[in-house]
């Protein structure tokens, strides 16, 4: 379902679906600062947008 990678340069998660979609962050209990982003070259590479979560 959902895939999460660590940013290693950055204290953040980037979270996102393979359906190509951003995923409800809603069902998610976050408490941190959501930032929504598209990486042009992560989506070049993968087509897949993604929420990047910033802690």
């Amino acid at each position: 379902m959902l895939d999460v990678k660590r940013l290693r340069k950055r204290k953040c998660f980037s979270v996102y679906n393979k359906n190509n979609e951003l995923f409800d962050i809603i069902k998610f209990n976050f408490i941190y600062q959501i930032n929504i982003s598209l990486n042009e070259k992560f989506e070049k590479k993968t087509k897949i947008k993604y929420i990047t979560i910033i802690f």
